[in-house]
């Protein structure tokens, strides 16, 4: 008896980050842009729509998942143009009238400010919603998963708005084409679907969730409905956020790489290196910064503590039974308990880090005072030899600290949320996840079968371990459906010189990647 054919191939992907993208007015990018892939993610997508008449990917449609982070609506800081425009979103016409938080750090998060961000986002990055609109008017699917750096998903004006720029953007782009395909409001509306949470196929048996919610910094306390309770027109936006749109968007004006830097810490380091002396005035603004930002975080927690309500209990959806669905709201609550002694661990583990790179400079630079102003030679080499050893101790405790296996919440959650399958009798082949940004597959076997764990990383550029440096992996997964439904998902990266998929470059492997169709 064969087996019967899934409806549509998957294709996967994660963590974009699109921000204010290209602009105009300054002829170059947004500082904070973190997506540069706008061309390549179009041919990506051209390469898998004219792949799909193979066999193995049976003539069927794809579904395209975005699962999560697609969009950073918080690194959005620009105002509205005064009068009319303004007005309209903010409700005054100059900016003088807005309040200090939104004049120092961009709009908040109502449902009109929303979706003005989004048409920002869409007026910077063009070529991304056209590659969509072409996506679909060629008749393939796509679905967007909510993330914690684009909890405005939520808003019904935002994902209505994400099809007009969609359409917008196709349209414009279909003038300077010979035969576009058509594309309606019509078509949108039937082909691009939001999902608040995950993503289940139940005939493959895979499992799609962004996965921040098992972060404590990033967890929402109620994810299906991530609104303030006392203000329900704003969204509840966790620490994370709040520190990106309080700390990182100002600094990342001078050092536009810093929150692609993991911890922060090690971009500490980094700034020192670069120009030690006015690395510290950055690092002392970014500690008063953060020490600030902490306060108004711990303000907006205790405003908010107690009018939290239950959060809203999961109904079954998409084959998954309620039962199964509450198992997972309630381990995500249960690793956002972050314990004293897990801070303790971190506040060591980092500050000790800081201080180290702190003493190295400093010792430098008591050093050069030594050997050129009072020119003690013997003084001046004791603070070489302090600044030698503090730089390189601080190596090598980063090295401990900031290891990957280290800073990665994910392989424990991943055991937890299996468990939780497993105990509901819920089948799960394969279980794909973003938000890391550390591109991953893996299998885990037991007595009866190997599940799949995919991360599909970022198209993000972020800093890697010594020697390699800055690196982007273009990485992606995909699930064809030609092939045996037990098969586990592919895990790949868009080679984009050769317009082709390939492996990923593995760490420990020294051999080229294999170009595979």
């Amino acid at each position: 008896m064969s087996q019967p054919l899934p409806d549509e191939n998957l294709l996967l992907v994660s963590d974009f980050h699109l921000g204010e993208g290209w602009l105009p007015e300054v002829g170059g990018y947004s500082r904070r842009e973190d997506f540069f892939y706008d061309a390549e993610f179009f041919a990506f997508l051209r390469y898998h729509h004219a792949q799909k008449e193979a066999p193995r990917y049976a003539g069927k449609p794809w579904l395209l998942i975005l699962n999560g982070d697609t969009f950073d609506f918080v690194q959005v800081c620009k105002l509205p143009p005064e009068g009319p425009e303004l007005e309209a979103v903010c409700g005054v016409s100059r900016h003088a009238e807005l309040g200090r938080q939104k004049r120092r750090f961009g709009l908040g998060s109502t449902e009109t400010e929303s979706v003005w961000k989004l048409q920002q986002i869409a007026q910077g990055h063009p070529q991304f919603f056209a590659a969509l609109g072409w996506f679909v008017a060629v008749g393939n699917r796509v679905l967007f998963i909510r993330g914690n750096h684009d909890p405005e998903l939520h808003w019904p004006r935002v994902r209505a708005a994400i099809g007009e720029e969609i359409l917008r953007a196709y349209l414009a782009y279909a003038e300077g084409e010979v035969a576009a395909p058509a594309l309606t409001p019509e078509m949108l509306a039937g082909q691009i679907a939001f999902e608040p949470w995950f993503y289940y196929d139940g005939l493959r048996q895979v499992y799609v969730e962004h996965g921040g919610q098992y972060e404590p910094i990033n967890h929402f306390y109620d994810n299906l409905n991530p609104v303030l309770p006392h203000r329900p027109e704003l969204l509840e936006y966790p620490s994370g956020l709040l520190l990106t749109r309080y700390v990182y968007n100002r600094l990342e004006s001078i050092y536009p790489y810093l929150d692609n830097v993991r911890p922060v810490t090690r971009a500490v380091g980094r700034i020192l290196q670069e120009d030690p002396l006015s690395g510290l005035v950055v690092v002392a603004r970014l500690f008063r910064d953060t020490g600030w930002a902490l306060l108004e975080i711990q303000r907006k927690h205790r405003e908010t503590r107690s009018l939290l309500t239950a959060p809203a209990q999961p109904e079954a959806s998409q084959g998954l039974p309620a039962a199964l669905l509450e198992d997972l709201a309630a381990l995500a609550q249960e690793q956002a308990r972050f314990s004293w002694q897990e801070w303790e661990r971190l506040v060591l583990e980092q500050g000790g880090l800081v201080a180290l790179a702190l003493l190295a400079v400093y010792s430098g630079l008591k050093a050069l005072g030594a050997l050129l102003i009072t020119e003690s030679l013997r003084l001046g080499m004791e603070y070489v030899l302090l600044a030698w050893f503090a730089f390189h101790a601080g190596r090598t405790w980063s090295a401990l600290v900031n290891d990957e296996a280290n800073l990665n919440y994910m392989p424990k959650v991943i055991g937890d949320i299996l468990a939780r399958f497993r105990a509901r009798g819920v089948p799960v082949r394969s279980l794909i996840l973003g938000h890391t940004h550390i591109p991953e597959r893996t299998p885990l076997r037991d007595a009866e079968r190997t599940t799949w764990v995919v991360n599909t990383g970022t198209w993000v550029s972020a800093e890697a371990s010594e020697p390699f440096s800055w690196e982007t992996q273009l990485a992606f997964s995909r699930l064809a459906a030609g092939v045996p439904l037990d098969t586990p998902p592919e895990f790949l990266v868009w080679n984009a010189a050769t317009g082709e998929p390939q492996l990923p470059l593995l760490r420990w492997a020294g051999k080229r990647p294999q170009t595979i169709r």
